[in-house]
């Protein structure tokens, strides 16, 4: 079989794997109501978490995160390419976003991109430490602002900027930047929440 077409089978597999949707199949299955109807209406472990069941959001959380992780640790197994294993990260996070299985709706991809980046660590050819500088962001922002989703955005802006100038790749920088553009979309409500409240509390003061 062709290189080519074992790339391309991997990304499709990767949109596929993604679009696996363990909020709605778990919470029908045990709570019988349609996750898409309760709270935020998203298709991910925290609206599970916040608004359904603590046991079935961390169910939810964990199968989130490994239908990121398998499609590109197969990646790293299968293509010569480690920006194949990025394309397939990609494609894993525009179908939890967005699922095949779900008429295009879906979750934010904040789990299923951790999973993926967990599994682009262990690639020989991927040097861990360019995930350090987007780590450092989540925590100290966190620190800071008391707010995940904020946190969560100035990890992403800050991905792409590691793998320009730690891994010297400008095309994995551009992979990247699609995957935090697509992530950041999907939380623009909440981050517009976020800042709000800050607003108010700095008003309160």
């Amino acid at each position: 079989m062709s290189k080519y077409l074992i790339d391309i089978l991997l990304v499709i597999f990767g949109y596929i794997s993604g679009s696996f949707p363990p909020a709605y199949i778990t919470v029908k299955l045990f709570n019988g109501k349609d996750i898409r109807e309760i709270g935020s209406g998203n298709v991910g472990a925290m609206n599970v978490l916040r608004n359904v069941d603590l046991i079935l959001g961390v169910i939810t959380g964990i199968l989130d995160l490994t239908k990121g992780f398998i499609p590109v640790y197969l990646a790293i197994k299968y293509s010569s390419n480690i920006w194949i294993s990025l394309l397939v990260a990609v494609a894993s996070v525009v179908g939890h976003n967005w699922s095949i299985f779900l008429k295009l709706t879906g979750g934010k991809g904040a789990a299923t991109t951790v999973g993926a980046l967990l599994a682009l660590s262990l690639s020989p050819d991927f040097d861990p430490l360019v995930l350090v500088p987007s780590l450092i962001g989540l925590i100290l922002t966190f620190i800071f602002f008391k707010d995940f989703y904020i946190a969560a955005v100035v990890s992403y802006i800050t991905g792409p900027f590691s793998f320009l100038f730690i891994r010297k790749s400008l095309l994995e920088a551009i992979l990247f930047s699609i995957l935090a553009f697509i992530v950041i979309y999907k939380l623009r409500f909440d981050l517009k929440r976020s800042f709000e409240k800050i607003r108010g509390n700095i008003k309160s003061t």
